[in-house]
């Protein structure tokens, strides 16, 4: 019995440490694959040369019928990506929007401004700039989850 006692221990732990690997680190998008998953989930990705920001690499998302619009901001370093994703949720700030997460390595900022909303995300080097009306905030939603931002 005793003995019994002693193994659930050690098989609690080795049920927790095969759990921990879901708990991956997520990794930013390529803007190959940003458009390639916008294509899938039906958007037109349109390349721009240049951007306010600085960004490298700048692409936006668009679908017909929908005013849902992505755009894509790659930078050249992690602190370029966070000082542009100040710049992005500047301006929204005052509309009483929220911080989701807000760390290192990934920031993520979502706000409902009347019938419009917004959702802001930074992974490392990268920045998810999404808008549309409220009434198609999911479509939005579900492309970031798709790119796991």
């Amino acid at each position: 019995m005793k003995k019994n006692i002693k193994v659930i221990p050690l098989m609690l732990a080795f049920v927790i440490m095969l759990l921990l690997p879901g708990c991956s680190v997520r990794k930013p998008v390529s803007a190959a694959n940003f458009k390639k998953e916008a294509e899938k989930e039906g958007f037109t990705v349109s390349e721009k040369t240049s951007s306010d920001v600085g960004a490298e690499s700048y692409l936006i998302a668009s679908k017909k019928g929908s005013d849902t619009k992505i755009v894509y901001l790659a930078f050249g370093s992690a602190s370029s990506a966070h000082d542009g994703y100040t710049a992005a949720i500047g301006n929204l700030i005052p509309s009483g929007g929220k911080n989701v997460v807000d760390s290192d390595t990934y920031n993520k900022y979502t706000v409902s401004k009347g019938e419009l909303y917004y959702a802001i995300t930074r992974m490392d080097d990268t920045v998810i700039y999404c808008s549309a009306v409220t009434s198609q905030k999911d479509e939005a939603d579900n492309f970031m989850k798709a790119v796991n931002y």
